[in-house]
This record gives C-alpha cells, structure tokens and sequence, in this order.
C-alpha cells in the first residue's frame, strides 16, 4: 500500500504505471526535467487557448468591419480623424459596436481539442503530484512557474477602445489562473 506522506525517493519509485519506475538518480532527474516540461507545456497550451480564441473573433469581426464598417472589442483599431474645432485635428476610436459570433464546425474542434489537451496535461501533472514525491513536486511548481512567466509576459493594465482592455495578460481575466 502507498503511503500519503511526502517523500524524497529517488530508486526504485513508480510513476503512472509500473512500466515507469526510477532505477537511477540520473532518471529520476529526466523525469523531474520531463514534469517540468510538462507542466511549462500546460501554461503554452492555456495560452494558445486564448490566443486562438482571440484570432478566431478578431476574423469574424474584421469581415463584419469590412462589410457592415462595425467595430467591436479585442481588435487593433486606428484612429479616425475628427474634424478640426479649433484648426487642429483631433483623434478618436471609432464606436464600439460588440458582435456576437459562433465559431464553425472546424473552429470549434480545434478549441475544443487545445481543451481537451489542456485538461489531459493538466490531468497528468495532478496525477503525478499525487505521489508527493519532492522532487516531482518542485518540478511541477517550477515549470508553472517558468510557463506563467513566459506566456503570460505582456502589457499590464491601461484599457482598449471604449474601456475594453486589450492589453491584459491572457491570465488575467482569471480568478484562478489555472481553468483557461
């Protein structure tokens, strides 16, 4: 019976399965590098998430702009030109107009299969964290660590047109940060 208890083992540890059990300490280190790929994998995953997310309304809306000339939140906008007042021209967003949009047959696939990977990654890592094993442990912490410091590097704070902020973290809008 396994023991609950945290543990430094390093010989003779099993992982998922007994098909992979540590029998050196230079395993057990490619095990600990290959969770902490995993888990900075995991923090890639949420984002290309997001990223596709974004890219997909930005599509729709940038052939509603083109056919209807509507704006909505999350796209780069320029400036139009405001008449002058006072002989000088002033600059300003055009309205916001927020747009509904319901991705295809296809586009809807491909989001739910970088969701679907995303919930097996992050799946694996609590199955694997379950071994309270302190070298796994401080992997996973890691390359969560290393993947939210990559992939969510960006502007903070300071809000889009018409107070829609499109310079936020990926992460950001998320109480958790970790259910993307």
């Amino acid at each position: 019976m396994k023991q609950m208890l945290l543990n430094w083992n390093t010989i003779n540890s099993c992982f998922l399965s007994q098909r992979i059990q540590i029998r050196s300490t230079p395993g057990m280190a490619a095990m600990c590098i290959t969770v902490l790929l995993i888990a900075f994998m995991l923090e890639g995953l949420r984002r290309a998430v997001k990223e596709y997310d974004r890219h997909l309304v930005k599509k729709h809306l940038e052939k509603r702009i083109a056919s209807k000339r509507i704006a909505g939140p999350g796209m780069d906008i320029s400036l139009t030109a405001i008449p002058p007042a006072n002989g000088q021209q002033q600059q300003r967003p055009p309205p916001v107009v927020p747009v509904k949009y319901r991705p295809s047959f296809w586009e809807q696939f491909t989001r739910a299969l970088l969701m679907t990977m995303t919930f097996i990654l992050a799946y694996l890592l609590m199955l694997l964290g379950m071994y309270y094993n302190g070298f796994v442990l401080i992997s996973i912490f890691l390359g969560v660590f290393f993947g939210i410091f990559v992939f969510t590097w960006g502007h903070l704070g300071g809000l889009g047109h018409a107070g829609h902020d499109n310079d936020m973290p990926s992460s950001m809008g998320e109480i958790t940060m970790c259910c993307g």
